[in-house]
C-alpha cells in the first residue's frame, strides 16, 4: 500500500515538474524576439497593409496611440479622462489592420507628429524593458526631439547612454527597423 501511495506521489510531483519546465519553456520562447530577417521578411509580405496603417493614423492627427485595447488622444492627461477621439468603428478598422499585418502592439506616433511607430514585439515592463517596431519616418524637418533613424536618416546606426540603447537598420525608404532596451 505504502509503494502504491509512494509511486502516484513520485509521478504527481513529476507531472507537476514537467508542467513547470514546459511553461518556462514557452515564456522563455514568447520572450525571445523576431530576428532582423523574419521582421524584413513580415514587412516585405505585410507593407500594403503597413503603409495602410500609417496613412489611418496620418488622417487621425489628434490620436497619439492605438492598440487593440486602448487608444490614447495626443492631448492626453493622466488626471483628466476624455473621450475617444475616433469612432468605435474606426478603432475597428485599426483592430482589423493590425491582425492582418501581424503588429500585435498596435502603433504610436512619435513627439514630431509625423513619425510613426508600429509596435510589433515588446517584453518587459512599461517602464522598462524592450521593443522592436517598424519605424515610418515623415518628411524631414530639423526637429531634434524625434526618433534617432528619423533624425540620422542613415542606413544604420546605434545609440547607448545610462538609460538605454538604440538600433536601428534601414528597410527601404522612410521604413526602419527600430530597437529600443532600456
Amino acid at each position: 500500500m505504502l509503494r502504491r501511495v509512494v509511486r502516484i506521489l513520485v509521478a504527481a510531483v513529476g507531472c507537476i515538474v514537467l508542467l513547470l519546465l514546459l511553461l518556462v519553456g514557452l515564456l522563455v520562447w514568447y520572450m525571445h524576439p523576431p530576428s532582423d530577417f523574419s521582421l524584413e521578411r513580415r514587412f516585405y509580405e505585410h507593407r500594403a497593409d503597413l503603409e495602410q496603417i500609417v496613412n489611418m493614423m496620418e488622417q487621425d492627427v489628434h490620436m497619439q496611440r492605438i492598440a487593440s485595447d486602448f487608444t490614447r488622444n495626443s492631448d492626453w492627461d493622466s488626471e483628466i479622462l476624455k473621450p475617444r477621439q475616433i469612432s468605435e468603428q474606426r478603432w475597428d478598422q485599426y483592430r482589423e489592420m493590425f491582425r492582418r499585418a501581424d503588429v500585435p502592439m498596435g502603433i504610436q506616433r512619435g513627439v514630431y507628429p509625423d513619425d510613426i511607430e508600429i509596435m510589433v514585439w515588446a517584453a518587459g515592463l512599461a517602464i522598462a524593458g524592450d521593443s522592436l517596431s517598424y519605424l515610418h519616418c515623415g518628411k524631414p524637418a530639423k526637429i531634434l526631439d524625434r526618433y534617432l533613424p528619423c533624425i540620422e536618416r542613415k542606413e544604420s546606426g546605434e545609440f547607448e547612454n545610462g538609460d538605454g540603447f538604440i538600433s536601428y537598420k534601414r528597410i527601404e525608404g522612410d521604413w526602419y527597423l527600430y530597437e529600443l532596451s532600456n
